[in-house]
């Protein structure tokens, strides 16, 4: 496969939200909010980026 065909579309941390508002929405027993919203930017960043010279070679790492 060539590089293009390989690409990865990555959920945003704003994707993330609002999926967890449409899981809050339909769930009386799940809890509204985010306890630690830069939680979220921090694994969608290491995901995405990788740290420390290493970066995720798939989304099964």
């Amino acid at each position: 496969m060539d590089e293009e065909s390989e690409s990865i579309s990555y959920l945003s941390a704003a994707d993330i939200r609002d999926i967890h508002e449409l899981i809050v929405e339909s769930n009386a027993v799940t809890t509204a909010g985010i306890s630690s919203p830069g939680d979220i930017e921090y694994a969608v960043e290491h995901i995405q980026e990788g740290h420390f010279g290493q970066v995720p070679e798939s989304l099964h790492e």
